[in-house]
């Protein structure tokens, strides 16, 4: 079970590491967690950030992935 805290979702969320973005889809969604407070921490991000809109459908985007 790999519990993903902030830093991990938003290099994922923004392909910035490969290799993060590899171990992550290559795991079964059933084995990976994001804990309530790292989602808060992403939403809040989002809404700061220069653009929420696409911040958040980005965030939107890879939740169904």
């Amino acid at each position: 079970m790999f519990f993903l805290d902030s830093n991990t979702c938003i290099y994922f969320l923004n392909g910035s590491s490969e290799s993060i973005k590899n171990r992550i889809l290559t795991t079964p969604p059933i084995d990976i967690a994001i804990p309530s407070i790292v989602k808060v921490e992403l939403l809040l991000g989002a809404y700061k950030s220069k653009n929420p809109t696409a911040t958040k459908e980005k965030r939107r985007d890879h939740r169904t992935a």
